[in-house]
């Protein structure tokens, strides 16, 4: 997924010439925090509604307030892994997109980027999680892979994260396409990987993927 496919072309632009008042109501009226500021096909930057409110004149063009503003863009053909990096490192609702002529094209909401995430990693496809803790030196995907395939099942998704208190040990979040992982559980066990967690509670793994997300989002952060 690249993004040119997850752009909307109808997110409300600002210009130079305009003002805090008709950014927050813009703002109000698309239900984000963040407006693309444009000059013909330019892009100028990203305001945000905390920068607007911090203005001390919410009358006056931004142009003449000399407001300076972030300036995170992705092209149309860069990955949905690169969109996800860019968007937690700014904190932002939506992120521009530019041709190959660095022209704006439209902006890709968070909204749509955690959907097609959540595609990626098969949350809406029954299974059961299971979360391994181990070394980053052990990790070996062949050897998980036929773990897993030795107990008749599938992986449907896989992603590591590393530990925020120790940057030698990793995550590595199984989603499988049974509910009963007792074998695979043991068979895991057998070959002496620690199991930190199993999830087969349709609740449960729905916490334990935004949990996953938001320290998938930090190592993309570098």
């Amino acid at each position: 997924m690249i993004a040119k496919d997850l752009l909307e072309v109808d997110i409300p632009t600002l210009s130079e010439v305009d003002n805090g008042l008709k950014a927050l109501s813009l703002m109000e009226s698309v239900r984000i925090t963040d407006l693309p500021v444009i000059q013909g096909m330019n892009y100028i930057g990203l305001i945000s509604e905390n920068g607007v409110l911090e203005l001390n004149d919410m009358e006056s063009s931004f142009e003449s307030l000399r407001m300076q503003f972030i300036r995170p863009h992705v092209h149309k053909d860069e990955h949905l892994f690169e969109i996800l990096g860019l968007m937690f490192r700014f904190r932002i609702s939506i992120l521009p997109v530019l041709d190959d002529q660095h022209r704006y094209i439209g902006s890709i909401r968070r909204d749509t980027v955690l959907e097609h995430f959540c595609d990626l990693a098969t949350v809406k496809d029954p299974g059961a999680l299971l979360v391994l803790e181990m070394p980053i030196t052990d990790y070996s995907l062949t050897e998980i892979s036929q773990i897993v395939e030795s107990n008749n099942a599938k992986v449907l998704s896989l992603f590591v994260t590393k530990s925020e208190s120790n940057n030698s040990i990793m995550w590595v979040t199984i989603k499988v396409n049974v509910m009963d992982v007792s074998s695979i559980v043991a068979t895991f066990e057998r070959y002496t990987y620690k199991i930190k967690g199993v999830y087969n509670d349709d609740s449960r793994v729905n916490d334990l993927y935004h949990d996953r997300f938001e320290e998938f989002m930090k190592y993309l952060d570098f």
